[in-house]
């Protein structure tokens, strides 16, 4: 058996009770816009990279190269080019922060980062800082926290009903008649 084969069928028994099920398969569904207990007790698979025609992407429920996910650095998302633009993006979407590449294994601030809508802020765990306690001490009550309104998915507006207008005053042909003459106007 190819070892690609064994690994899916080993994932696939071993972790089955907590898999999604099918209908958020090859990143069909945007988990963002699902309710928090259709989540809970489940095992989210999140790829990196093309993952499109391999074993493993019928159990890949996000991928940053195919779905509602965006992966950035702390600089690119502490300092983006729009912050309204990642402000709503994140409305409906997920942005995946991971620490810029470097020997510095020091934490930057996530405040910033959770001004944006930001919601997966990777840190540095081995680096206990105060960046890291900042971190921590947003999550001290709840492992997740919900994020203020203005940065909650935007409603739809709710409209009336139009009312019927009145056939009167259309702007259509009508058709006009009379003993003398019959014409469409």
């Amino acid at each position: 058996m190819h070892p690609g084969h064994l690994s899916l069928l080993i994932l696939k028994t071993t972790c089955r009770k907590y898999l999604m099920d099918s209908s958020y398969s090859f990143t069909r569904k945007n988990l963002v816009v699902e309710p928090v207990c259709n989540l809970q007790n489940k095992l989210i698979l999140v790829s990196g990279g093309n993952i499109k025609g391999t074993l493993i992407e019928e159990l890949i429920n996000m991928s940053w190269s195919t779905s509602h996910l965006r992966r950035m650095t702390y600089t690119q998302a502490s300092q983006p080019h729009d912050q309204d633009e990642l402000i709503d993006y994140n409305r409906n979407n997920i942005t995946m922060v991971v620490p810029d590449i470097g020997e510095d294994l020091v934490n930057q601030n996530p405040q910033i980062l959770f001004t944006f809508g930001c919601q997966w802020i990777m840190m540095n765990y081995g680096s206990i800082d105060n960046m890291m306690e900042l971190y921590i001490g947003e999550f001290q009550q709840n492992s997740s926290v919900l994020k203020p309104a203005a940065l909650r998915p935007l409603k739809p507006k709710k409209y009336k009903k139009p009312a019927i207008p009145d056939p009167s005053l259309s702007f259509q042909p009508m058709r006009h008649t009379s003993p003398i003459y019959d014409a469409t106007v």
